[in-house]
């Protein structure tokens, strides 16, 4: 019997390729999509990793970012 538990498809039912082939509901690739029934745990457990760099990578660019406290110290200033 094995210990390692078997790695799940993050498949969302969300299935919409963007421009760069990767599935905007689990970020998959399409390749990896289809591929991913004739995977071993390795190779699934590998792709889950890509998964999660493209999962933050994505949340990064929608992210505002915040301003430094220098910026907000001069913005205070200028209002007075």
């Amino acid at each position: 019997m094995s210990d390692v538990t078997p790695v799940r498809s993050p498949c969302v039912s969300i299935c919409a390729l963007n421009d760069d082939n990767v599935c905007m509901g689990c970020y998959r690739s399409g390749e990896e999509i289809t591929q991913w029934g004739a995977m071993t745990e390795d190779q699934r457990r590998a792709v889950m990793q890509k998964v999660g760099e493209r999962e933050r990578a994505d949340m990064n660019f929608f992210q505002v970012p915040r301003p430094s406290h220098e910026e907000t110290r001069k913005a205070k200033t200028r209002q007075k």
